[in-house]
């Protein structure tokens, strides 16, 4: 069975001639091409394209440090697999480091602090090091920090992780866009005084759900399959 996938997996790098290519980062590049998540548009009970093919994306406005969630400019369809180039969580403990990902969970708390948490780990990892000193800049790994100080606080709401509930750092949703902060603060206001230990993992989910399908729900089912970071719309 293993080498039966392995000689799927050859023979369909060998028909993009990747073995062929020269330069190392385009070669790496193709290799994570076909380890990305193929987009795909879901289909409501009616089969129309939920929120009409496009990605949530959450934008980061560095000008006015301000977050904003929007939709895709592009479909979640085959064709565009490369813009999204996205990948999905490994496993539980693994560091959440994609800013294209299936999870949206990882936006909410953990994404850019695990990154640079992954980036310092494999700088000081001997197999790797070489690779991350040459290919990862510090202006990279600083701009990651600089987005994690500015966007994310540790406050007195708590941080669904696993089964667990607990105090983390988690995006400021005061620093939302004037008209989504005022849609999430109400929906806060209300669900807070039923539950005091609701996480912002589901304040996030009431948000979002409001915003695009104008529901109370908690339920993310509904939600497209693929969720992308965005910096200044880009």
């Amino acid at each position: 069975m293993i080498n039966a996938f392995r000689n799927i997996g050859y023979s369909i790098l060998k028909k993009d001639r990747i073995f062929e290519i020269d330069n190392i980062i385009e070669k790496r590049k193709r290799l994570l091409f076909y380890q990305s998540i193929v987009p795909f548009e879901k289909k409501d009970e009616k089969g129309n394209a939920i929120l009409n093919g496009r990605a949530i994306c959450l934008n980061f406005n560095l000008e006015k440090k301000e977050i904003e969630f929007k939709l895709s400019d592009k479909e979640l369809i085959e064709a565009n697999r490369e813009y999204f180039f996205a990948f999905k969580l490994g496993a539980p403990g693994d560091n959440k480091k994609f800013l294209s990902t299936n999870n949206l969970d990882t936006f909410y708390s953990a994404l850019f602090q695990e990154s640079i948490e992954y980036i310092q780990k494999k700088k000081s990892n001997n197999k790797s090091k070489e690779w991350f000193k040459d290919n990862i800049t510090d202006d990279y790994k600083e701009f990651l920090f600089s987005i994690f100080k500015n966007f994310y606080i540790n406050g007195d709401i708590l941080v669904q992780k696993g089964n667990k509930k607990i105090k983390a750092y988690y995006l400021n949703y005061e620093l939302l866009e004037e008209e989504q902060q005022k849609l999430f603060v109400s929906i806060k206001d209300a669900i807070g005084e039923e539950n005091k230990k609701i996480t912002i993992n589901e304040l996030y989910n009431r948000f979002l759900n409001k915003l695009f399908f104008n529901s109370d729900s908690k339920n993310i089912s509904n939600f497209p399959a693929m969720f992308i970071i965005l910096f200044n719309n880009e």
